[in-house]
């Protein structure tokens, strides 16, 4: 594994309180809301022009922390057409410290990992007979850019509910904030790859969001485009623009609030992403 120089952060601002910033900005503001902290081990969200050896995004896609919210809480209503109870839009994502204070890793440090693999399909019936496997055989060798403990904290607001009436919208924000405070998934969220594996808690007054203003501002996948058959058709991007250590993400008025313009996606071909 190899070991690559982590951003620039400065280390010389005072940290912000997480839960004042957001508390004072956003969900006091904005009903339907509620920020989630996650950390972990390794993070990797892979960019739009990786192919071969992947590398990661600063900070998580839309579509990765969608997935790692739904991880936590979805809901789909049967009797009216089997569709979403509720969606999640992100409003945005900062960066935090780790909770665990002993870790030396800085913020947003980064590692290639290497392996090796097999570049074929083994055919039970023609191949059963030909292991062990010779290891100069089909082998190839591949390496993942990781960032090292990751921890974020994600604001989103439960949105487009399937049924307009707020005792609905009341019923599962509560389910959501009990599930957090118990700890309960449906399966654990991950960072990116499916090996990343992320732990989640509501945020705390002893929460921190780290300066990071990255220059210049890259293009960053956003989100999938589907049909109406639920099909993917292509991808969508933006021009990702972190200031003090918050990615905004959100492409109403929520941005507004932080003096920032929401954001605008534009159309991509369906890469590798």
């Amino acid at each position: 594994m190899t070991s690559l120089v982590s951003p620039t952060t400065d280390t010389n601002t005072e940290l912000v309180s997480a839960k004042k910033l957001l508390s004072t900005k956003i969900l006091d503001i904005i009903p339907w809301t509620i920020s989630i902290k996650f950390w972990g081990s390794f993070a990797s969200f892979t960019t739009h022009d990786s192919k071969v050896d992947t590398r990661t995004y600063d900070y998580p896609t839309v579509a990765a922390m969608r997935g790692m919210l739904e991880a936590i809480y979805f809901k789909t209503l049967k009797d009216v057409g089997n569709i979403p109870a509720f969606r999640y839009q992100i409003i945005n994502v900062a960066l935090s410290k780790h909770p665990c204070p002993e870790l030396s890793s800085q913020p947003l440090e980064r590692q290639l990992i290497g392996y090796n693999g097999i570049n074929h399909v083994l055919n039970a019936k023609r191949e059963i007979r030909s292991f062990p496997i010779s290891p100069s055989r089909k082998r190839f060798q591949r390496s993942t850019e990781v960032l090292l403990d990751p921890c974020f904290i994600i604001t989103t607001r439960l949105a487009e509910f399937a049924i307009d009436n707020p005792a609905f919208k009341a019923k599962h924000m509560k389910i959501l904030e009990r599930r957090l405070q118990r700890r309960r998934c449906f399966h654990t969220p991950v960072f990116g790859k499916s090996k990343c594996f992320a732990s989640f808690a509501t945020i705390s007054d002893e929460d921190r969001i780290i300066p990071y203003n990255p220059d210049p501002e890259e293009v960053m996948l956003y989100d999938w485009a589907y049909n109406e058959h639920g099909i993917r058709q292509h991808a969508l991007y933006f021009i990702a623009n972190v200031k003090d250590g918050v990615l905004h993400c959100d492409r109403q008025k929520a941005c507004n609030i932080f003096g920032t313009k929401p954001i605008k996606v534009f159309k991509g071909a369906g890469i590798n992403a």
